[in-house]
Formats: C-alpha cells, structure tokens, sequence
C-alpha cells in the first residue's frame, strides 16, 4: 500500500492555512517553496494528490485579493497551473515516463519562478511591517509592487 511522503502533509497544511488565515501569502509561498524544493521525494497517493490540490485552489481564491491584479492574472495563474501538473506528476510511480519528462522540468521550473516571486512579494510585506526589533522601512524605501513583479 503506497504512503504519502511527510513533506506531502506539510504542503497540504500550507495550503490549508492560506485558505483560512487572514493574510494568506505566506503559507501560500511556504506552499510553493515545499513543493519546489521536494518535488519527487516517494509518491503522492491519488487522494493527497487531489486534497493538495484542491487546497491549492481555495488558497488561490483567498489569495487573489491581497496580490496585484497583474501579478494574479498572469504570473500566479501560470503558476498554480504548474503546480497542479507537477502534482499530478508526482503521483505518477517512480519511473514513470510523465514524471521525469523534459515537460515536467519546465513545469518545476515555473513554480520556482513564482516560489521565488511570492518570496519576494513576502520579504517586501515584512519590511513594510518592520518587526519588534526593526521598525518599519520609511515609504520611500520600499520596493513598489511594480518593481517586485519585473
């Protein structure tokens, strides 16, 4: 009986908690960056398949709002559309033509365009906020959301 690799899990939670959370980005990224960084490590089940995606779907809709509107209707869609063939790839057994195609690395390659685009969009939040220990860097300082995306 096939087992879902522990990284499958803490994808699914990610996307779970950008669906329900009020600033959705950041597990949203996390999301991303795990999938990215882990893809190919044992074998999605067809079930954790379709909870991560379907996860990703609702995250996706609660993400839209926050993101520029030409960020989302680009850049994010083309990568949620990759995501979701990298996961369908993933479920494929090990050795599987449609897993290791030419296809599937170009696929991986988009989601680590937009992995590194969410991160970005992250870190440009988090300076805005500044922390406990740093306040926040002054407006003019900060990285437009025009810069981010080019």
């Amino acid at each position: 009986m096939p087992h879902d690799p522990p990284i499958a899990a803490r994808i699914l939670r990610a996307f779970e908690r950008a669906a329900s959370e009020p600033d959705p980005i950041f597990p949203f990224c996390e999301g991303f960056a795990l999938i990215h960084r882990h893809y190919g490590a044992g074998v999605l089940t067809p079930e954790m398949r379709r909870e991560i995606t379907d996860a990703l779907w609702q995250a996706e809709i609660a993400l839209r709002p926050e993101l520029p509107a030409l960020f989302t209707e680009d850049r994010l869609r083309k990568g949620v559309e990759a995501f979701y063939v990298l996961a369908c790839a993933w479920a494929e057994p090990i050795g599987a033509p449609m897993r290791e195609s030419a296809e599937v690395e170009l696929t991986r390659l988009s989601v680590r365009i937009v992995a590194n685009d969410l991160d970005s969009i992250c870190a440009s939040i988090e300076l805005m906020r500044g922390s406990a220990t740093r306040p926040p860097v002054p407006m003019a300082a900060q990285p437009s959301a025009s810069t981010l995306l080019n």
